[in-house]
């Protein structure tokens, strides 16, 4: 479904797009190849292993990347286990944290923003410790396909047009949670998001559609996506993903990254932190000289009906731990949409964007 250009907009919410059959040569997904558990939002798969991981491996402690949604963190410290934060962020990938880890400690990784591979300093940790690798960001990436952590995951409504989808797999066959039971209210809430992107779609290609409703439709979705009981998946978002083709979807987003970074390579007052060669970004990271230029960049890009993400805000902390630089970095970043909606012409216009809205 193609978008009118009166309508035009990069970013927010994913609309329903129209995607062609997978070809039957494209790679097995990383959880496709093993048991895997499903359930709805990512906080629901984290709060499960967490608290499988409590009943059935003897976890203690969780600790946690220092810089990281802290929507997520609450989630982990919801289910009452002690968690604790190790200094990481996107800008020091391969500094080794201080950490000493004991019985009972289960160490959680993050392939933030999907920009660099498995870190070396993870080889120090004794075989003995557990690992999550949240490989929401690129769960294609190779890190992901040749993980040897005890629990993996990734929500795939962050980079897929899904209203949810959580797999949890083990690439060292440790025994998975059970696989929890669909809740009305993430039934609810999963077609809420669904009734929404269907919208979105018909708003953006031109049909009598207002956007105020459709918007709010996707609100009461999300507002409940991850609320109450843990949820499965729904059976509508499992067989959209069943016919949905990740590796070309992937592919684009990479090519678009590719394509606006060079387009960018030359500019002042913004960098696009870049990925190396087994990743594909999340998204186009944007990083400014300081706090002031970033929100300048944000006012520009909106009225250019461009919707930039702040990932993550750092401000009300869930947890002592987060270090200078990672508030340096909260305070200079911008997230946006890179993904298969878009096209070299999208790329070509938000670079535009971008270097209009930086201070001469």
């Amino acid at each position: 479904m193609s978008t009118t250009p009166e309508r035009w907009e990069l970013g927010s919410e994913f609309h329903r797009v129209s995607v062609a059959v997978p070809d039957e040569t494209e790679e097995p997904s990383p959880w496709e190849v093993a048991a895997v558990t499903w359930t709805g939002a990512g906080r629901d798969g984290i709060r499960l292993l967490l608290e499988h991981g409590v009943r059935t491996r003897g976890w203690r402690r969780c600790w946690m990347p220092s810089y990281l949604c802290q929507e997520v963190v609450g989630a982990a410290r919801s289910t009452g286990l002690e968690c604790a934060l190790y200094p990481c962020n996107p800008l020091e990938t391969d500094r080794a944290p201080a950490l000493e880890l004991g019985a009972g400690d289960v160490l959680m990784v993050v392939h933030q923003f999907g920009l660099s591979g498995r870190p070396a300093w993870l080889d120090s940790i004794s075989p003995e410790v557990d690992v999550i690798e949240d490989h929401t960001h690129d769960p294609w990436s190779s890190w992901a396909r040749s993980s040897g952590a005890t629990y993996a995951f990734a929500s795939l409504r962050k980079t897929l047009p899904l209203s949810e989808g959580t797999p949890i797999w083990s690439p060292k066959g440790a025994e998975l949670p059970e696989q929890p039971a669909l809740t009305e209210v993430r039934a609810r809430a999963a077609a809420l998001k669904h009734e929404g992107m269907e919208s979105k779609a018909r708003y953006l290609s031109g049909e009598a559609v207002s956007k105020d409703t459709f918007r709010a439709t996707m609100l009461a979705g999300e507002s409940e996506i991850a609320s109450g009981a843990i949820s499965a998946i729904s059976p509508a978002s499992l067989e959209l993903l069943s016919g949905f083709p990740t590796v070309s979807w992937r592919a684009t987003r990479r090519e678009n990254a590719e394509h606006l970074r060079g387009l960018l390579a030359d500019l002042e007052g913004v960098e696009m932190l870049s990925w190396n060669e087994g990743s594909t970004p999340f998204s186009a990271i944007l990083v400014s000289p300081d706090r002031g230029a970033r929100d300048q960049l944000r006012a520009h890009l909106i009225a250019s009906s461009i919707y930039p993400a702040i990932l993550w805000p750092v401000a009300e902390a869930e947890l002592d731990g987060i270090t200078a630089l990672d508030r340096s970095l909260a305070d200079r970043i911008l997230s946006v949409h890179c993904d298969g909606r878009y096209g070299r012409s999208d790329m070509d216009r938000l670079a535009e964007a971008i270097s209009g809205g930086l201070s001469p």
